[in-house]
């Protein structure tokens, strides 16, 4: 179960922020319902910022139209993949449309965590990622789609594909970090070990003046992009 979370939200230098989150968290006959999910606006592409807004907003009513009555219902793995998909899908044609009709291009990264009880799920498509802190293992768990600091993969623009999707047990003392680009990219795996220890973070409070810190390095290492993080302590 969710002991506590965090939040971090940081405009960075740059003149819009387009990042957006969403954190939905529910106690159903089946456990704990929760979904974290971070969107990034794609730099170059028009209203980055709307089109991150879109998928959080989408998202976070299908948590509550779709995903928990799914669980409710004994929905298992596969039933979770196949509905993530399609709604991903249907973001992904509506922003297409949305570029079209401006004359241009919109897309955003889609980076999302979902547990029900003590299983887990990750599905993500573009650069933001999720990290796993415990006290054996501290490490992203998600695939980074760019190359050459250019996304290769992001929903609404390109063709279509399904975001990868992974699946584990949520140990004792274990967390997770749902963070944007510009959050990770300036900073090694060995800070955040050392920050986000879940065995010494005791609380909010103690563990958002730790995410102000990185993020506070993670801008002057880097080029000052929006800074998103959701730290979730198990």
């Amino acid at each position: 179960m969710l002991g506590f979370y965090s939040v971090l939200y940081e405009k960075g230098r740059r003149e819009k922020d387009e990042d957006s989150i969403a954190l939905q968290k529910v106690t159903s006959i089946k456990g704990e319902l929760m979904m974290a999910l971070i969107c990034d606006g794609c730099g170059g592409m028009e209203a980055g910022e709307t089109a991150s807004g879109y998928a959080a907003e989408e998202m976070s009513i299908w948590f509550y139209d779709e995903f928990v009555p799914l669980i409710a219902g004994g929905g298992r793995k596969r039933d979770v993949q196949r509905s993530v998909n399609r709604k991903v899908y249907d973001i992904h044609e509506k922003l297409k449309s949305a570029g079209k009709r401006r004359g241009g291009r919109m897309g955003s990264t889609f980076t999302m965590f979902l547990n029900v009880g003590n299983v887990f799920y990750t599905f993500q498509t573009g650069d933001s990622a999720v990290m796993m802190l415990s006290r054996k293992r501290c490490g992203i768990i998600t695939e980074k789609h760019s190359k050459g600091g250019v996304l290769t993969r992001c929903i609404g623009s390109g063709e279509y594909r399904a975001p990868d999707m992974k699946s584990g047990k949520i140990g004792k003392c274990t967390a997770f970090l749902i963070m944007s680009d510009g959050m990770y990219k300036g900073l090694d795996i060995r800070e955040f070990s050392k920050a986000l220890d879940p065995g010494i973070i005791n609380g909010h409070e103690s563990c958002l003046k730790r995410l102000k810190t990185l993020s506070e390095a993670a801008s002057r290492r880097g080029d000052g992009d929006n800074i998103s993080a959701l730290y979730l302590h198990f």
